[in-house]
C-alpha cells in the first residue's frame, strides 16, 4: 500500500477512535460507540501488524479473516443495540453470535484460516447492510421526536451502507475483475482504500456534530493540571 495512503487512512480511524470515544464517554444513549471505538483500535494495531508481516513476506489472510469477523460481529452487535424492537434486537444480537460460531466453525473444521472466505464475508456483509437498513428505517420513524441532525447514527449508518454495499458488489464481481489490467485493478483497490478512510472520516464527521466541545476542552484542561 502506498504510504501517502496508509496514512490517511490511519489518520482517519484515529480520529474515528477518539470522536467516538468522546461520544460514548460525554452521552450515556451513545455509550454503545465505546465498541466502536474499540473496534478503530483494533483495526489500527490489525493494519498495522498487516504492514510489518508483508515486509517480512510473511501471509496476512488469517490476520484480514480475524479482523473481518470481529468487525463485522460488532457492527451487528451497534445495531442490535440501537434496535428499539424487542424480538428483532434479540433476533439481531443472535445473528451476530450465529454469525461468529458459523465463521470460527468453518475456519477450524472447513477452510484454512489462511484461505480467503468469500462466504463468510458475504454473509457479515449482508447481515451488516441489513441491521443499517433496519435503524435507518427506525430513524425515519423518530424524526418528529428527533431531528436529523441530532441522530449521529443516521451519517455513521449511511457510511457504512456506502462501503460495504460498494465492497460487496466488487467482490461479488471478483471473478470478472481477475482478467482485467493491472491498471485498472490497481485503481479498484486504490478507490476501495480510499473510500475505507472516508468511511471513517465520516463517522467522525457524524460523532463530532453530537459532542460538547466547550465541555470536551474544559475536562481536558482540568485533567492536565491534575
Amino acid at each position: 500500500m502506498n504510504d501517502n495512503l496508509w496514512y490517511f487512512i490511519y489518520t482517519a480511524l484515529s480520529l474515528s477512535t477518539i470522536s467516538s470515544f468522546v461520544l460514548a464517554y460525554q452521552k450515556k444513549e451513545y455509550r454503545y460507540f465505546y465498541l466502536f471505538s474499540a473496534l478503530c483500535v483494533y483495526i489500527i494495531w490489525s493494519e498495522t501488524y498487516s504492514e510489518i508481516l508483508l515486509q517480512r513476506k510473511q501471509t496476512i489472510i488469517w490476520l484480514i479473516n480475524i479482523e473481518q469477523i470481529i468487525e463485522f460481529s460488532i457492527i451487528i452487535i451497534i445495531h442490535a443495540i440501537i434496535c428499539k424492537h424487542k424480538l428483532l434486537k434479540k433476533i439481531i444480537f443472535t445473528t451476530a453470535f450465529l454469525y461468529i460460531f458459523f465463521s470460527v466453525y468453518t475456519y477450524l473444521f472447513v477452510i484454512s484460516i489462511n484461505k480467503t472466505n468469500n462466504i463468510n464475508y458475504s454473509i457479515g456483509c449482508i447481515a451488516s447492510l441489513l441491521g443499517c437498513f433496519y435503524t435507518i428505517y427506525q430513524i425515519f420513524l423518530s424524526l418528529s421526536e428527533t431531528p436529523l441532525q441530532k441522530q449521529p447514527n443516521f451519517i455513521f449508518t449511511m457510511a457504512i451502507i456506502f462501503f460495504y454495499g460498494t465492497t460487496f458488489i466488487l467482490q461479488s464481481s471478483y471473478s470478472l475483475l481477475v482478467g482485467l489490467p493491472k491498471d485498472f485493478l490497481n485503481n479498484i483497490t486504490t478507490f476501495f482504500f480510499i473510500s475505507y478512510a472516508s468511511t471513517y472520516f465520516i463517522h467522525t464527521w457524524a460523532f463530532c456534530t453530537q459532542i460538547n466541545f466547550k465541555r470536551f476542552f474544559s475536562d481536558f484542561i482540568k485533567l492536565k493540571k491534575s
